[in-house]
């Protein structure tokens, strides 16, 4: 058998690992220290988190004259615009979102293609950059609808199109869904509107557009949760809308009115209001009280109104 040539081992000096070993024991000591440094403590995470949490949902309920604007500021900072009235109610609407510092808006949700719903939308996104757009699949050979699709299409924007069921979000005690439209078919361009549910904590919102008494029943129909603590009355307040079961499974505390003053079409109708009375519904009108303030902190809502010039 060849033999092996074995070299001696070198002894390491004592002193050397002592070193060696007080050199680990400081890397890590500095890497403790640095990471309690840079780690938030328990109590600031809880107070960011009880701060966040205490962050109010605002909804403003334009006043666009005969015609629907409403502008949403989510907890989380998030922005939504649901419609924005007649073509010369743009200027209205964007004062409204510079007041509250908006750069962009999150999402952008065009009830249905009638032009005291989406007139001044083009000049909206044409002022904003959006980062959704909501529509139902319905279309108008109008100028206004035209103009918002190219201002769409000025920002490689495309159209989401809604049905009932679709989520917009749902972030914990903050969620939003739609609730119509449900079917695919209207003779009616009020029945496409776009109907979207907000909630926060035990507080909501129902935005219905100009939907009618079919497309309410439609929703009742499908099972939907559709309570809210403030509702858009739905088409201005027309009695094509507010059905008995509708405003029953909604039960709000508060209703909100969008319409002109002595406008030609007589919205809001006497049934309607009567409706509302009957069922001790706390009644906001833009005609007579200017702009509608909703203010959410999760589990209280209040309300005020900006007055008429």
């Amino acid at each position: 058998m060849g033999s092996k040539t074995v070299k001696p081992q070198t002894a390491i000096p004592k002193t050397s690992k002592l070193k060696k070993r007080l050199a680990a024991i400081g890397a890590i000591v500095s890497a403790a220290v640095a990471a309690a440094v840079a780690a938030p403590s328990t109590s600031d995470t809880a107070q960011q988190t009880a701060s966040q949490s205490q962050q109010p949902l605002t909804a403003v309920y334009i006043d666009v004259g005969q015609g629907d604007s409403e502008f949403i500021r989510l907890p989380n900072g998030d922005t939504i615009l649901i419609d924005a009235g007649e073509p010369e109610e743009a200027d209205n609407v964007i004062a409204v979102l510079k007041q509250y510092n908006v750069t962009a808006l999150d999402y952008v949700i065009a009830t249905h293609p009638h032009e005291d719903h989406i007139g001044g939308m083009a000049e909206v996104l044409n002022t904003y950059p959006v980062e959704n757009l909501y529509m139902p699949n319905a279309t108008q050979n109008t100028a206004v609808y035209k103009n918002l699709i190219s201002a769409a299409q000025a920002q490689n924007l495309k159209v989401q199109y809604v049905t009932g069921g679709m989520e917009l979000f749902n972030d914990g005690n903050l969620t939003a869904e739609y609730v119509a439209p449900n079917a695919e078919k209207y003779s009616d361009l009020n029945n496409y509107s776009a109907v979207l549910r907000i909630a926060y904590g035990t507080t909501s919102f129902l935005f219905t557009g100009d939907a009618e008494k079919l497309s309410e029943e439609e929703i009742l129909s499908k099972g939907f949760n559709i309570q809210a603590t403030v509702l858009k009355v739905g088409h201005h307040g027309s009695d094509s809308s507010s059905c008995a079961d509708f405003l029953n499974a909604v039960n709000p505390t508060y209703a909100v009115i969008s319409c002109g003053l002595n406008n030609k079409y007589g919205h809001p109708s006497p049934s309607t209001i009567s409706a509302l009375q009957a069922r001790n519904i706390q009644i906001f009108r833009t005609d007579l009280q200017g702009t509608i303030t909703a203010v959410s902190d999760g589990s209280t809502v209040t309300v005020t109104a900006a007055g008429k010039d």
